[in-house]
């Protein structure tokens, strides 16, 4: 894997920890098992996303 794709992995999970944050938000009025489903895989992505970017960076002293 290169620098450049743990980059961009890593703002793919961001961008999917976002759009799980915003669904959690959406369906806060609902039931309270789907909110915390969709702030649990938030929580995930933005863990790949910090694997992600440790990668990118042992890639780039490596250079």
């Amino acid at each position: 894997m290169t620098e450049t794709t743990a980059l961009l992995r890593a703002l793919h999970c961001d961008l999917a920890a976002v759009c799980n944050f915003l669904a959690a938000l959406l369906y806060e009025t609902g039931e309270s098992g789907t909110t915390s489903m969709y702030a649990e895989t938030a929580s995930k992505a933005l863990c790949k996303a910090g694997s992600y970017y440790r990668l990118a960076d042992e890639l780039e002293e490596k250079e």
